[in-house]
């Protein structure tokens, strides 16, 4: 299914509940849009893996679709071995200890979040910002707020409010993103905010010399929305949830809570059908151990 019929059946499931506020396009992206990725991280659980050149102690997961989910990293040596690097919190790496010091190499999970403001934004392909002094690298992420302009044509919807976007530094006053606005919006944006949500693995010392390569397995968003069009990434069985969960959302803004809940638990009875029936033979070690296995799911 795609975005725009799922919207279409959010305003269907509406019609007859006498809103007492406009239901706009952007309200109904906004609130489906998110229950997406909320049902895809927590029911879906996508796996992905990113391979790096073992080259240095900081890693930029650079995938749209990464998390901070990440359930296992290993390391590779020159004879094909592999070993797993336990998880060690941010909060007690010793980053300025001598690396002789350190006996297990162990990694944390680090979101850089510096933040600023553009003062322009324009209509192109991609799409060029202007921020003062960002600071920002090629490859590092960004997520637009409070964008004045590049507001779609015919939908109203904004090129780049709520987007987390990859960035391309040009100087050190103006970065692009991979958004095409040449065409379909109206003026270039004004004004508006950015916040850096780059998420990268820290080892707590540099991998030894005979390191080739490090795997990051992580659980995945579902692949982002490019315009009404795009398919919603998720199975089948679950998009009716996510309509579900949206309408329900809808619905309590609008103090109808008991319809609201109808809808809700609608949503959460196609979740447990779907865990049910996908998950029936898969193999749960984080919360039974594999001998137990088989007499659970019989």
């Amino acid at each position: 299914m795609r975005y725009r019929e799922a919207y279409q059946l959010i305003d269907a499931a509406l019609h007859k509940a006498e809103i007492g506020f406009p239901v706009t396009e952007v309200l109904k992206a906004t609130f489906f849009d998110q229950e997406v990725e909320n049902i895809g991280l927590r029911v879906v659980k996508k796996s992905i893996m990113q391979s790096f050149t073992a080259s240095g102690k900081e890693f930029v997961l650079t995938d749209s679709k990464r998390t901070n989910k990440i359930y296992k990293v290993e390391i590779e040596d020159g004879t094909g071995a592999t070993k797993s690097v336990p998880f060690v919190d941010d909060s007690v790496m010793f980053f300025n200890t001598d690396e002789d010091t350190i006996a297990n190499l162990a990694f944390s999970v680090r979101t850089d979040a510096t933040s600023g403001s553009m003062s322009a934004g324009t209509r192109a392909n991609p799409c060029a910002i202007t921020a003062a002094s960002h600071g920002l690298d090629t490859g590092d992420f960004v997520i637009f707020s409070e964008v004045v302009g590049l507001d779609h044509d015919t939908t109203g919807v904004n090129a780049l409010n709520g987007k987390r976007l990859a960035i391309t530094k040009v100087d050190d006053n103006s970065f692009t993103v991979a958004v095409n606005t040449s065409s379909g919006y109206g003026g270039n944006a004004t004004a508006g905010k950015w916040q850096e949500d780059t998420l990268k693995i820290v080892f707590n010392k540099t991998p030894s010399a005979s390191s080739t390569a490090i795997r990051v397995f992580y659980y995945a968003r579902p692949e982002p929305k490019t315009d009404n069009t795009s398919r919603v990434d998720l199975p089948g069985q679950l998009v009716p949830c996510a309509i579900h969960r949206t309408v329900a959302q809808i619905l309590n803004l609008d103090g109808n809570l008991q319809l609201g809940s109808g809808h809700r638990g609608l949503a959460k009875a196609l979740e447990s059908e779907y865990m049910g029936t996908d998950r029936a033979r898969e193999a749960m070690p984080d919360l039974v151990s594999m001998p137990l296995q088989d007499f659970v799911n019989k």
